[in-house]
C-alpha cells in the first residue's frame, strides 16, 4: 500500500501547528488527504496555517488552542480524557 493511500482519509494530529515544524509537517498530511486537526497556543497563527494549507489541498481541518503541556488544557479540547487519550 501506498503512503497516501494509507493516509488517505485518516484524521492526523498536529502539535505544534502554529509553528513552523508543525505546519511543516501538516501540509504534507493534507496532500497526502488526511483530515488534521491543528493544535497550538496562537489561535490567529493557527488559523493562519489552516487557511493556507486549505488553499492548496482539499482537506478538512480543525484548531485547537491547546498547550499539549498541560493536561487541563488537553482535557478541554476532548482529545485527552483522564488516563490517556480519547
Amino acid at each position: 500500500m501506498s503512503s497516501d493511500a494509507y493516509v488517505r482519509e485518516r484524521h492526523a494530529i498536529a502539535t505544534g501547528g502554529g509553528r513552523e515544524i508543525g505546519a511543516a509537517i501538516a501540509r504534507p498530511l493534507a496532500e497526502l488527504g488526511a483530515d488534521l486537526s491543528l493544535m497550538g497556543r496562537d489561535m490567529d497563527r493557527l488559523h493562519q496555517i489552516a487557511q493556507a494549507i486549505r488553499q492548496h489541498f482539499d482537506s478538512r481541518m480543525e484548531t485547537y488552542q491547546v498547550d499539549v503541556t498541560d493536561q487541563g488544557s488537553m482535557q478541554r479540547t476532548g482529545w485527552l480524557k483522564a488516563g490517556g487519550i480519547a
